[in-house]
C-alpha cells in the first residue's frame, strides 16, 4: 500500500445513517494490490503518540474507516485503514 495523496488534514466527518462524527487526523488516496486487483481507495490516517496501538486507538480508526466510507462510497476493508504510531 502506498500513499497517492494527502485529501485532507483534520478533516470534520459524519454520518446520519450511523449516528457518527468525528475529526480524522489526516484522509489520504492510497493504492493497493490486493486479490481484487490494484485499486485507489480513501482512508483515514490517524497519528497518536506512544509506542502501542490500544485497544481504543484502533477501534476509533476503524469507525473512521466506516465514515470514510459512507462519504466517500467505497468500502475498504478495516485492515486497510492507517494507524501510525511514531516514536517518541
Amino acid at each position: 500500500m502506498s500513499v497517492n495523496k494527502l485529501l485532507k488534514v483534520e478533516e470534520k466527518i459524519w454520518s446520519p445513517r450511523y449516528g457518527l462524527k468525528g475529526n480524522i487526523d489526516a484522509t489520504v488516496q492510497v493504492a493497493m494490490q490486493d486479490s481484487q486487483g490494484e485499486r485507489t481507495l480513501t482512508v483515514p490516517l490517524e497519528v497518536k503518540t506512544g509506542k502501542h496501538a490500544n485497544a481504543a486507538h484502533k477501534a476509533q480508526t476503524a469507525l473512521y474507516t466506516l465514515l470514510c466510507s459512507d462519504r466517500y462510497g467505497k468500502y475498504p476493508d478495516l485492515a486497510t485503514s492507517s494507524l501510525q504510531h511514531p516514536n517518541k
